[in-house]
């Protein structure tokens, strides 16, 4: 796991390589959160070591640090779901009642997870939120009451925008065309901020044709700025997620 920074959001620089792989020394997917304890947490997915990409799953990782530099792993939560296959992308989301969940793609349905207590080692069995199947890394951000979620059609490998009013859905696709962004295809683990104009970015990763790639909107996810690679670092890295923090 590489952790970067930047002044805007656009010019990242190395800060450093943790050197954290999680339990299986083979790590994916991360996700970060700053908690109200000052402490750092990244979930992760856990592909078996040896395996590279995409070997099975049952389970997702979360570990902690206190100055980004040393991580330690303090659970592996399991998903729960019988038979699975594939617990792929955990994210963060915190809710405007300040509740704290994490989305999973569990064999390309979208799961909830909650922390049972305020250490974050003891967890809640997940709950489908209605989003799949053929659907996998969900990212969520809500403006007012309403639920903006962003995930990537497995089958097409377009990204998605629904929304709702529950963060369970049942979850509205805001355009039938599948390329409603212009962002084109083979585009995946979306990640998205609100930049300090107001205006919105999404990062996502475009494989082999450049990993990381961003795009703006200017309108609350109306319409968006070409995809360009993100500068520098853009082909050196691939789904991560980025934060507001210091």
């Amino acid at each position: 796991m590489q952790i970067y920074t930047s002044p805007d959001a656009l010019n990242f620089t190395k800060l450093l390589d943790t050197g954290f792989g999680g339990p299986t020394g083979n790590l994916r997917d991360p996700s970060i959160m700053k908690h109200t304890d000052g402490n750092y947490y990244v979930v992760h997915t856990t592909p078996p070591a040896g395996t590279g990409c995409c070997g099975a799953e049952s389970s997702f990782n979360v570990a902690k640090s206190s100055d980004l530099k040393s991580w330690a792993s303090i659970t592996q939560v399991q998903s729960g779901v019988a038979g699975v296959k594939n617990v792929w992308a955990p994210e963060w989301f915190k809710d405007s009642d300040g509740s704290i969940h994490v989305l999973v793609s569990v064999d390309q349905k979208t799961y909830r997870y909650e922390p049972t207590d305020g250490t974050f080692t003891k967890w809640g069995g997940g709950t489908w939120i209605g989003i799949g199947p053929d659907y996998i890394d969900t990212f969520m951000v809500k403006i007012g009451t309403t639920y903006h979620a962003f995930t990537k059609h497995e089958t097409t490998t377009y990204i998605r925008h629904a929304t709702s009013t529950s963060l369970d859905g049942p979850w509205t696709f805001t355009s039938t065309d599948e390329n409603w962004a212009g962002w084109g295809n083979h585009k995946e683990a979306p990640s998205v901020i609100q930049l300090a104009s107001g205006a919105w970015r999404i990062y996502m990763d475009a494989g082999s044709a450049g990993h990381e790639m961003y795009s703006d909107s200017a309108d609350t996810f109306q319409t968006w700025t070409g995809v360009k690679g993100l500068p520098t670092v853009g082909a050196n890295i691939s789904h991560g997620t980025v934060i507001h923090g210091n």
